[in-house]
């Protein structure tokens, strides 16, 4: 459910100018990680929002051409789903925003800190940078929560 708000509410060109950086693919699964490279691609190339009907052409003609017709009939189902979903007011968008992104965060630095235990030789500077550049991007009153 929250993917698909993600998704509808990044076909948004302001939105999605708004949260570049904070959601990546990384936190969507499956299709929705495939349609978000899409509307990447999409929102570099035009400068407009995208309608969903334009974001399944692009991802089946233009950028995935050789996808099959089992994969566009998944895809489709999924397209649906997205058309009837219903934003999530700004507020809410935020929040979710703020979730996926630490999801994200938090994700990395366990796939790295594993790799550390699992005998990569540790170098905590990764984990560090990682965290540092999430405190980055967060407003400066809850950089000083977080010290």
């Amino acid at each position: 459910m929250i993917e698909k708000q993600i998704i509808k509410l990044l076909l948004g060109k302001k939105f999605y100018t708004q949260y570049k950086g904070q959601i990546t693919r990384n936190v969507l699964q499956g299709n929705f990680g495939s349609l978000f490279d899409t509307i990447q691609k999409a929102h570099d190339k035009y400068d407009a929002d995208i309608n969903i009907d334009e974001l399944y052409s692009l991802h089946t003609t233009v950028y995935n051409p050789a996808i099959t017709r089992a994969a566009k009939e998944q895809l489709s189902e999924l397209i649906e789903d997205i058309r009837e979903t219903q934003e999530p007011s700004k507020e809410i968008a935020d929040d979710i925003v703020k979730i996926l992104s630490e999801r994200d965060v938090a994700q990395r630095i366990a796939v790295e800190a594993t790799e550390i235990f699992n005998g990569k030789p540790a170098d905590f500077n990764t984990i560090l940078s990682m965290i540092e550049k999430y405190k980055t991007g967060l407003p400066s009153e809850k950089q000083l929560q977080m010290m």
